[in-house]
């Protein structure tokens, strides 16, 4: 039986497609990023002890040279840039996400996937409001650079309120932005009906390059994080006039964004792995059944180009080694 036709065994009493069931493909990426924050959370990394001892430093530094001046507006403006490129992406990613579970779904299904992302977004900005008040790991991440911005002296009280404001904009969009992701790629493995192979392929090329847009994007978003916490977390070296403390705040801040990099790497992985070889798998069982000329390139070629073949993720290794270049540009610049 072609796969079209066993889609529609997925379907309720009234044939509604039970399209809840494919957004399951979605735990297993949001289980690795919950279980990163859990570990994150746990195990620390010494920003607690760090953060008053920078901060300290900061305030006795009160005269501040030219030079000081010149290198604190560089590393402002680097992170100002990191964080305008972030805005723009992570807007781009959940609008992309909303109108692919919009193609993707039924009105049922659609309003079901919002209501799951906005659980889940709950969840994740519950959490985000926990560790702003209180002294969790993640929370020390914002306060191991601001307490020592408030205590440098080089900035105004609304300065320093502008800064936590974007700050906490930057979190509040990397609270729902994953979830959206893993959603959106999940729906586009949920059942198509269509009258014949050659419809049934056409619609499955769509979800594929829904699949790779999402997939893109959300690659995208992971550098410009990765940017944004870097440039964070190397704010407060202007404070710092032992050479050796600078080099030593680089390698932290460089482990400590090679973790989140490596984490976000790992669930966009999963997602695309996982969901391309589903519709790889669809796309393979179908063709057969085509005519020898309904195709005008080679089986092979046309999984390649609709993105259905598993292999076929350039832009996400190209992110991934834009990631490594970066890293290892920031350990030779040391």
């Amino acid at each position: 039986m072609a796969q079209h036709l066993k889609d529609l065994k997925h379907t309720g009493n009234l044939g509604i497609p039970k399209e809840i069931c494919y957004l399951a493909f979605a735990a297993l990426p949001i289980s690795i990023y919950v279980l990163a924050i859990v570990i994150l959370e746990q195990g620390d990394f010494g920003s607690m002890a760090l953060e008053s001892k920078l901060a300290a430093i900061a305030y006795a530094a009160k005269d501040h040279s030219a030079l000081e001046l010149f290198v604190e507006g560089r590393l402002r403006l680097l992170w100002l840039s990191s964080v305008v490129l972030y805005y723009i992406l992570a807007v781009a990613v959940i609008v992309t996400c909303i109108l692919v579970l919009r193609r993707s779904l039924t009105s049922k299904g659609f309003i079901q996937a919002l209501v799951l992302w906005t659980a889940l977004s709950s969840v994740g900005l519950g959490h985000l409001a926990y560790a702003a008040d209180n002294n969790t790991a993640l929370g020390e991440i914002f306060r191991f650079t601001f307490e020592s911005l408030q205590n440098s002296h080089f900035f105004k009280p609304l300065e320093l309120a502008h800064i936590r404001n974007m700050v906490c904009i930057v979190n509040l969009l990397a609270a729902i932005a994953p979830f959206a992701i893993a959603l959106a790629a999940a729906a586009c493995l949920t059942p198509m009906v269509a009258a014949d192979p050659r419809q049934y392929l056409k619609r499955l090329a769509n979800r594929s390059r829904q699949l790779k847009t999402v997939v893109n994007l959300g690659s995208a978003l992971l550098v410009a994080g990765v940017l944004h916490m870097q440039n964070w977390l190397r704010w407060p070296i202007v404070f710092v006039d032992d050479d050796k403390l600078v080099n030593a705040m680089n390698d932290w801040s460089l482990a400590l964004t090679t973790f989140i990099g490596s984490v976000f790497s790992l669930m966009i992985a999963c997602i695309y792995i996982c969901c391309a070889k589903v519709l790889s798998e669809r796309a393979e069982a179908n063709i057969p059944q085509l005519p020898a000329d309904a195709l005008d390139s080679s089986i092979e070629d046309w999984l390649g180009k609709t993105g259905s073949r598993l292999n076929r993720y350039s832009r996400f290794r190209k992110s991934w080694l834009y990631l490594r270049r970066y890293w290892r540009g920031r350990q030779e610049r040391r």
